[in-house]
């Protein structure tokens, strides 16, 4: 990103503490965040300016419910922190990259998910796993779900960060 974020999605908010986070990183940035079920009030968020942040229920099973909650909006940066599966993933990453604005940033956690016994049982549970296509070892054309090759096209660079098998995360930077 050239310049700090007007417009944040965060998928899979639970709680919200981290829109409040990302509200208070980016004091000019407007928040959405997305989760499979309604935010309740929570005494210990911190109150924050009217209309920061907003929460709205999508189902990352559904693509179509994702594309509905962020009509009419794209983003600086997009952060799925929401379901570990890798349908959820690579479902999340069809319906909303093309909402990244250029020079914006897709950040992907938990594709530990892709590794055999961290969140699956079996390889052939599901295949290409998101971490492959992330990592360019699959043709994109071997997922029925998502389109890595055309998203990849449009990206500068995609970065893994791996601290452990046990945390990965993506960041994808978009064409400026």
């Amino acid at each position: 990103m050239r310049a700090a974020p007007t417009a944040i999605l965060e998928v899979g908010v639970l709680q919200g503490r981290s829109l409040g986070a990302w509200a208070s990183k980016f004091p000019c940035a407007t928040v959405l965040g997305l989760d499979a079920f309604v935010l309740k009030e929570d005494p210990a968020m911190p109150v924050l300016q009217p209309g920061r942040y907003t929460v709205q229920e999508a189902d990352q099973e559904d693509p179509a419910s994702l594309l509905a909650a962020t009509a009419g909006q794209s983003f600086d940066l997009i952060i799925d922190d929401g379901g570990h599966s890798m349908r959820q993933q690579q479902n999340t990453m069809q319906a909303l990259w093309p909402k990244v604005r250029p020079c914006g940033l897709f950040i992907m956690e938990d594709l530990h998910t892709s590794i055999e016994g961290k969140g699956f049982k079996k390889m052939q549970d599901f295949s290409p796993t998101t971490l492959d296509l992330m990592t360019g070892l699959v043709p994109s054309n071997a997922s029925e779900l998502v389109d890595f090759g055309k998203i990849l096209s449009e990206a500068v660079a995609v970065e893994l960060y791996r601290p452990s098998d046990d945390h990965i995360t993506a960041v994808i930077h978009k064409r400026c």
